[in-house]
């Protein structure tokens, strides 16, 4: 089963940089670190950081048993770089991994987790206590980050398997209400599942759809894995 990693810059960016400052001022003395925000996130810089900071975090935290193949989700932003980056490949496929990039549909922001769980608590802290500072910034950001608990991660890839549902069942269009599904009152009974399940009538008329629209893509792997042939 192929794993996936739904990052962006806000968790795993680019490092404000460092510098000395190097005169006086009534906050600090001639000679204090402090944090400048880069001014112009480029390809460059987000290359970078996917082979530096990225790849290697993943590599670290990645459970010895679990698939290697890895799908890094980024948004269609004009710094993100495209997946078949020289640079980019080297780093994601040594070690035995083979990590790839993946575009987030665009003007889908129900099929970002980050979107769908982290960004709010980042906002609901900012709100309660506003940075004044980048130092102060990073910090809250960390905090949000360390914070959350894996209750809220679950829930919020319960969330993301539940949009995608919707989606199925609209197939023309994302005007559907945010699924709910009383986590909390499931997880206290201890009938909240892992994973949802698809009917599987539910995604035959998918594939129908995709075939009509013309898209047939990966679609002949994608029947092959979940064991459907044509016709139905």
């Amino acid at each position: 089963m192929e794993k996936y990693c739904l990052m962006e810059s806000l968790v795993y960016g680019p490092s404000p940089t460092k510098n000395q400052q190097k005169e006086k001022s009534k906050n600090r003395v001639a000679g204090t670190i402090v944090t400048k925000p880069i001014e112009s996130i480029t390809k460059a810089v987000t290359k970078q950081t996917l082979i530096n900071l990225v790849i290697p975090a993943i590599k670290q935290k990645w459970p010895a048993s679990a698939s290697k193949e890895i799908h890094i989700q980024q948004d269609n932003a004009k710094p993100h770089i495209n997946g078949k980056d020289k640079d980019f490949l080297e780093a994601a496929t040594s070690d035995g991994f083979n990590i790839k990039l993946t575009q987030q549909p665009a003007q889908s922001p129900d099929l970002n987790i980050l979107d769908l769980g982290f960004f709010r608590s980042i906002q609901s802290l900012q709100d309660e206590n506003p940075a004044k500072t980048v130092e102060e910034l990073v910090n809250k950001v960390t905090e949000a980050y360390e914070s959350e608990t894996v209750e809220t991660l679950d829930n919020v890839f319960l969330n993301l398997q539940a949009c995608m549902l919707e989606i199925m069942k609209k197939r023309e269009h994302n005007n559907y209400p945010l699924p709910h599904l009383a986590k909390v009152s499931q997880r206290r009974q201890e009938t909240l599942p892992r994973d949802l399940t698809v009917d599987e009538d539910l995604v035959k008329e998918c594939i129908q759809f995709l075939i009509a629209c013309g898209s047939i893509g990966k679609l002949d792997q994608l029947m092959l894995d979940l064991g459907i042939q044509i016709p139905f």
